[in-house]
Order: C-alpha cells, then structure tokens, then sequence
C-alpha cells in the first residue's frame, strides 16, 4: 500500500509502520476469497481459511492486522466467530469487517453490536472494498500507536513512582503556602501517616509549632536554584515515639519565580543513637588506656600517630591533641627516631617487637620497655602497630647498683610492679620481691630455698623450664607467657637474666616478670574495634572492603569467579517500630547467625551497616551457585523466629552481582549487588536478583 493510494496528511504517513499488512479471509466459498485475494494480494499479506474454527486458530498463532469475515457459514457463522475473538483478551483488539450478500440493516446492526468495525456486501466493488479495508488499517495502527503511548506513559509514571518508593530518603512536596502536596512511601513509614494523612497541613501535626515555623520562614527565604536549606527535626511518629531527621530542602524556581519546594528527610534516629554509643566507648578506652601507667598508642603504616593515651603529655609535655597526625620523627626528633627506627622497621614487617631504649628529658635519662605487636589485616598485610612503653628507669638504675647490698636492692625492689626473683644454678629461690608473693599467692617462707618446680608446679614449671635452661648456659631471656595464677590469667612478659662470675661462669638467674595483661586486653580490644562489628560479632564495613580487594586480586590471579551478596532485611523499620530495638537487635544477631549457616566456612558475612549485610563467594563455577545459596539463603531466613517469646515473619530480599572475570572492582560489585537488591524488592521482596558480567 501506498501513501498515493492512502491520501493521508503528511504527518500520519509519517508515523504508518513498515511492512505489508497481514489480512485474514474468512469465507465458506472458495470464489469469494478467489476475489478478496486478487484485490489486495499486491500490497498486502493474504491469508485465508474456510471455516470459523480455523480462523479462531489462525488469530491465535498470528494476530492479523484485519479480517473479512463472512457472515453466512456453515457451522459456525460470522457473528459467532467475530464474538469468540471479542470474546479472547488475545485477540480481542484485531478489527472484524463483515461480508455480506444481504443489503439488510438489521444484519449490519447485528454485527456492529457483535464487535464488528464496518460490512463489505457482495458483489465486491474494488475501490470500495480496497478504501474500507485502508481506512479501518489506518484507524488500527492509530489506534495502536495510541496504546503503546499510554503504556509507555504508565510504564514511564509507574518507574518513576517506584524509584520514589523505593528510595530510602523520605520525599516529600510542599506549595508555597506551606501544604504538602506528595509523600512517597519512606515518608509514610518514618511518619506512619498513611493513606495521605501528611498531605495538606497534616505534615504540621508531626513537629512542634516552633519547628514548623522555622522550616517554612527558612524556606521562604530560598529564592533562587542555588539555594538549598539542611537542618535537623524532630518528628513525633504516630505511634508517639520521636523520630530525629536530616531535612534538606531545595526550592522549584520557574522564570526566577518560586513555584514550590521539594524536599528530602533521612531518619538519623540510630546513627545519632550509633554515635553517641561510639562516642561512650572511645570515652571508656580513653579512660582505660589513660588509667594504665604507661605510653599507649597506635600507630599507623606511615608512621603517624592514630592514637595516644594522656601518658604522653606527662612525659614528653604533649597533649595528645597535638601528637595525633604526626610521625614518630616530629614528636621524638632525629636521635631518638634514630634508636628506634630498626624496631619500628621490624614490627612494619609483621613482627612483634620487645626492646628497652634510653630518652633523655629535662637533663634526666628514661629508661624505657617499648613493646610493638603489628596489627595485620584479614590478608595478612600490616595496618600499623600497637605500642606500649613502660618506664623501666627504676628497674634499670636498681640493676645497675646491685652490688651496692641488699637492702638497696630491696627497697627498689619492693616498689616496682614486676616479679622479680633470683636462683641459684640449681633452680632455687635465694631472691623474691613481694609482687612475686602477690602475683602467685605465696610467702617468703614457702618460695625461699625452695626450687622453681616446689614452687610453680609442674604445669607453669614445664612453661619456664627451657628459658631458664638457656639463661643457665649464659644467655639473657625474653618471652611472655599466659598464666593462671591465684585463680586469674596473666599475660606476663618476663626477662632471665645470667648472673656472670669474673671468670664467665654462671652463678644463677635474675628473673622479672611485667604484668601486661592490661595491655594484652587493650590490643584485643583495639584490634576488635577496628574489625568487627560489635552486635553481630562479624566483619565490619572496614574488613569487607579489605577482603573484597583481597578476594579480587587473588580470583584475577587464578581465574576464578566471584558473587557479591547485597542483602537487607525486609521491613526491618517495622519491626523495630512494632517490637522495639532490642528485638530489632536480637533479629540482626540471629539474621547473621543463619547467614554464617548459610554459606561455606570459606566464604565471608559481613554486617555493612543498619539491617545491611554483605557476603562475599568465590570459588565459583556458574551463577547458578550463587543463585542456589541465595535461594537457601531465603529458605533459612524464612523459617519461624522466636525471640524473647515474639513470633517474627522476617523474610529477606538479595541483590547478587557475578563477576566471572573479576574485572569489576569491589566499589562497582557492591553498587551493582545493591542495585539488584532494589530490582528484588521491587519485585516484591522475599526473593533475589543479579547482575551477570
């Protein structure tokens, strides 16, 4: 067909597809389709079929642009026919023409009430039938290309609604007289006004009358693109409890007039309730490492102090305010970085370090036991290192005037919290301080000539007897051990020292013992703040990061394939809302507790943040591994929750991003894992989706 033969306007031939129409038949006679076929087998695709049946079937299989059907037919007639397609929401929109021998307006009026679009009577004139047939294909691809706008329109409303919905930021819309005009559906869940209570001036209801009039002059004062208002709130939640939120409005300027304001609301409830917790523990380790007498710090891979305890103003003058930020060199200077330099080299290469080193302040000589243990990563590679320094002076300057007698050796003794004892070759006691009595619960009457064995036992006797053999044969002794002594572990750090005659024999051994359990606990501590998470007990956002890049590099090296789990808990808000939070935290305990069943011992669950989670897969084949311990992942979660006698339904959504290649970095797998998981939710939740590259 022709644009000639159509004599359409310009801009409907424009929008006409391409390609021939395809035309169904439908007659008893074989002469009348002989004469339909003849009259549009040129510019159109002609099929037919000889009885209501076929032609039902036929439309099934190809869905025609048009059908001339004839009225008369054994069987079943046109009417019949024209009313089962109408019928059929398949093939309900092709247009049904009529053919007729019968010049009776009844029968017309029949098959126009039966669905039918015009009539065609025989005998069949040409230009009649070729215009008929033309217009009702014209009106059919106009009306089809309608359709397809409206859906394109819904389809259009219909995403940009579920991007809104799914958003986690509270939307909202606000006129320039100060009502509220659109919430999406985070509002409604941080304000529990549904079904539109928050439209008009229902927003009002939820903030005190001082807020409100502050958020509405603050936005009355935007009067142009540029300017944007961020502030804090408080929201009353209609169940009565206090929602804390980051408001953040924008203004909608039209030619340089303001027309209304758009506005975002992020519920920072828990991160503020999350800070200020943060902030009570970092004040609990302050105090902790500050009741400790000695230097405490962290310091990081370049060197630069990432933490102090209050000891180092006390020593070297600087308020630990002024040490953080800056390098070992700049607070000590050149001759004391010097001395340490080769320690500080040793615990950077992953060994822990034990070494005593002179400074001198105020025209006096410290002595000082630095011990470094190197804080290693989930990959093994060192972040940095804990120090402690103790100061030694007293011990040192007591080891130097030994030979000055007993009795000044007893009085330094005696003052210094370590153990410090002397034996003879034969492993006897001739020399314990009281610190030794107190730490193991004895007295001078039952250590005092009596051997190491009488006295430890034979268990911490077995933990001692190959240092003291070695300071025996003349050599000095470092190590620690971990003791249980008057029914409480020690983590000891002990020294045996030679005693040399003139003539190099030995005549026993100087034994001290540093009680550093404290500080022992302080490195678990520090360690497992700065990796774990604290409810859960598994990795942090901080470690995943780490052992993604780790796990990339390694997978890139070998070939292997990798899925990243992006998972979140479904209408967690609500249960937090329903049950409170301390349900709300048993749920994320025991959510990570059927994680970690879930997946292999090699594989790693972490906690990202909130009711976020993330695990990481390598190893893999296809993704129907990942899909299969996501689909497990579903079938445990789903199981029956009883917590603190409450029965939850909790369900979760997953968002898997495959990496067969690994070349995406972790950022781009934990984006695209993320974004699945909003594919998953606007899915319906309780299911998952991924992302393949």
């Amino acid at each position: 067909m022709s644009a000639s033969d159509l004599a359409l306007p310009p801009d409907v031939l424009i929008r006409l597809p391409a390609g021939r129409p395809l035309l169904l038949i439908v007659d008893d006679q074989p002469s009348n389709i002989q004469v339909l076929y003849a009259i549009f087998k040129i510019d159109h695709d002609v099929c037919m079929a000889t009885s209501g049946a076929d032609a039902l079937a036929f439309c099934l299989a190809r869905q025609p642009d048009l059908i001339l059907l004839d009225v008369v037919m054994p069987d079943m007639d046109g009417y019949a026919v024209c009313r089962e397609l109408k019928n059929n929401p398949l093939t309900s929109h092709i247009a049904v023409i009529f053919v007729t021998g019968q010049n009776d307006p009844l029968v017309e009026a029949r098959g126009l009430d039966e669905g039918g679009v015009d009539f065609i009577s025989k005998p069949f004139h040409e230009r009649v039938v070729r215009a008929r047939v033309r217009t009702h294909l014209i009106l059919k691809w106009q009306t089809d290309e309608l359709r397809v706008k409206q859906l394109e329109l819904r389809q259009r409303q219909a995403e940009l609604e579920a991007v809104h919905d799914a958003s986690p930021l509270a939307l909202f819309h606000i006129d320039i007289w100060g009502g509220c005009t659109y919430v999406n559906r985070a509002y409604e869940q941080m304000s529990g006004m549904v079904d539109g209570a928050a439209l008009g001036l229902g927003w009002r209801r939820q903030m005190d009358p001082d807020e409100v009039a502050l958020l509405l002059a603050t936005c009355s004062g935007l009067t142009n693109a540029q300017q944007h208002y961020d502030g804090t709130h408080r929201f009353r939640h209609i169940d009565g409890g206090t929602v804390v939120a980051q408001v953040r409005v924008a203004p909608i300027v039209i030619d340089d007039v303001v027309t209304g304001y758009v506005g975002t609301a992020e519920d920072v409830t828990e991160r503020r309730a999350a800070d200020a917790a943060l902030a009570a523990n970092e004040k609990r380790l302050r105090v902790l490492t500050d009741s400790i007498p000695a230097l405490i710090c962290y310091i990081g891979i370049e060197e630069q102090f990432q933490f102090c305890n209050i000891h180092y103003e006390r020593l070297l003058g600087l308020h630990p305010e002024k040490i953080l930020g800056k390098t070992l060199l700049q607070v000590y200077g050149d001759d004391a970085y010097a001395e340490m330099a080769p320690h500080v080299a040793a615990v950077l290469a992953g060994n822990s370090v034990s070494y005593e080193r002179s400074l001198r302040i105020d025209e006096r000589e410290w002595y000082l036991q630095s011990e470094y243990v190197p804080d290693l990563g989930q990959d093994g590679q060192v972040l940095g290192f804990y120090a402690m320094v103790t100061d030694v002076t007293q011990r040192r300057v007591a080891e130097k005037n030994l030979a000055a007698g007993e009795r000044r050796l007893r009085t330094i003794t005696d003052n210094l919290p370590v153990a410090i004892s002397y034996m003879d070759t034969s492993q006897r006691f001739h020399f314990a301080n009281p610190t030794l009595y107190a730490w193991t619960g004895t007295t001078p009457e039952t250590v005092l000539g009596k051997s190491l064995l009488e006295v430890m036992g034979p268990d911490l006797y077995e933990e001692r007897r190959v240092h003291l053999e070695r300071a025996l044969a003349g050599e000095r002794v470092d190590f620690t051990t971990t003791s249980t002594m008057v029914g409480q572990e020690h983590h000891l750090q002990s020294i045996y020292l030679p005693d040399m005659a003139a003539d190099g024999q030995v005549k026993g051994v100087y034994t001290l013992s540093n009680d550093i359990t404290v500080l022992k606990k302080t490195e678990h501590d520090l360690r497992r703040l700065a990796r774990e998470d604290s409810l859960t007990g598994l990795p942090n956002r901080a470690h995943l990061y780490d052992a993604l890049n780790v796990v990339l590099t390694r997978n890139r090296r070998r070939g292997g394939a990798i899925a990243v789990l992006f998972l979140d808990i479904d209408h967690f808000k609500l249960v937090n809302d329903r049950f409170g939070h301390a349900i709300g935290d048993l749920v994320l305990q025991e959510f990570a507790t059927r994680l970690t069943k879930s997946v292999r011992t090699t594989d790693l669950v972490a906690r990202l943040a909130g009711d976020e989670f993330v695990i990481i897969l390598e190893g893999l084949g296809a993704t129907q591994e990942a899909h299969r311990i996501a689909e497990k992942i579903l079938q445990l979660v789903g199981k029956p929750w009883l917590l603190n006698g409450e029965k939850l339904d909790i369900t979760t959504s997953i968002g898997i991003a495959f990496d067969e290649a690994c070349l995406r970095s972790g950022a781009e797998l934990l984006s695209d894992a993320d974004a699945a998981l909003y594919e998953a939710k606007s899915a319906g939740r309780n299911t998952f989706r991924s992302h393949v590259y």
